[in-house]
């Protein structure tokens, strides 16, 4: 009876060591995983794509000041200074000082760079070009054509990016004139001197059969 307690309590104990061993091996991949990041709403504008700005460089170790009065945009990142102007395609980049200017030894050497599309206030969000300020902060940006994904990786983060739907453009053999609108408008306002029996006949030539029909059940 001893003895198949002892063997119990061995198997139980060496089970409960590989479900410790098994839960620290998932625990260790979790970890090892590279974080993931989706950013929504991503748009086009001279062919550049810009991306909101905060979840964008924040999960690239950045943070931001934004100056509603200026409309200027600050990003920093350790020693980098990255200043940007909504309407504006030019940034301006701040490094430590590189002894330009022997009597100002604090003054950060600064280089302006064309981004190649400018800054926008969408929304009440501030979006920037996702290639330009990605690359700033050390990132590498990937486009996949065939999912329509831009991807920015660094130091095994990866923030994926998704452009919105491009607007669906009607022809312009579809679209209605000024003249078109106002006589249909006039067409409709007929409706009440009219009798129902003629409604479908007398809108026939200006409307959809659909819309007749809801014309008449009205």
């Amino acid at each position: 009876m001893k003895k198949l307690k002892l063997l119990l309590w061995i198997t139980m104990a060496t089970t409960g060591l590989e479900m410790t061993g098994f839960a620290m091996n998932e625990s260790a991949q979790a970890a090892s995983a590279p974080p993931s990041v989706a950013v929504q709403h991503a748009e086009c504008n001279q062919g550049h794509l810009l991306v909101p700005v905060r979840p964008l460089i924040e999960p690239l170790g950045a943070r931001l000041e934004w100056f509603p009065a200026e409309k200027e945009l600050v990003i920093r990142k350790n020693d980098l200074t990255i200043r940007l102007a909504a309407n504006f395609k030019r940034a301006i980049v701040e490094t430590p000082s590189r002894g330009e200017f022997p009597e100002y030894p604090d003054l950060p050497h600064r280089e302006y760079a064309d981004m190649g599309a400018p800054v926008q206030v969408l929304n009440g969000s501030v979006y920037v070009p996702l290639k330009f300020v990605a690359a700033a902060l050390g990132a590498t940006v990937e486009w996949d054509g065939p999912s329509k994904l831009a991807t920015a990786k660094l130091e095994g983060i990866r923030i994926q990016i998704k452009p919105s739907p491009s607007p669906v453009s009607m022809p312009g053999t579809q679209k209605l004139t000024s003249a078109r609108m106002k006589m249909l408008s006039d067409k409709l306002n007929e409706v009440q001197n009219l009798d129902v029996k003629y409604v479908s006949a007398h809108y026939k030539p200006y409307f959809t059969d659909r819309f007749i029909r809801t014309l008449i059940h009205d």
